[in-house]
């Protein structure tokens, strides 16, 4: 197997698949899932099959201001001045789990 990293994405893929045929695939898994970030992709070949195993970070921060529960991204500017002037609440005693 051979290892890169392409597109902030670390690539396995056997070693007689042409780079540019993973970059492609790469770039296909990026625009499945776009909200997403794509931490790694495995590529296998079985028979003449190609198997994908895109792997994703799985955590994602949403928030709800006045009604609207989403990514800080797609708040508009008031949504995000708002955001911005809310008070935080961060608990540091491992009491609190």
């Amino acid at each position: 197997m051979q290892k890169f990293v392409f597109q902030d994405v670390l690539v396995s893929c056997p070693e007689e698949m042409p780079l540019p045929e993973a970059r492609g695939y790469v770039a296909e898994q990026l625009t499945i899932k776009p909200g997403c970030k794509l931490a790694e992709l495995e590529i296998k070949l079985a028979g003449n099959e190609v198997v994908l195993a895109p792997h994703y970070d799985s955590i994602v921060r949403i928030r709800r201001i006045t009604g609207y529960l989403s990514t800080i991204s797609k708040f508009n500017d008031a949504k995000k001045d708002e955001e911005r002037s809310r008070l935080k609440h961060i608990c540091c005693d491992s009491a609190c789990g």
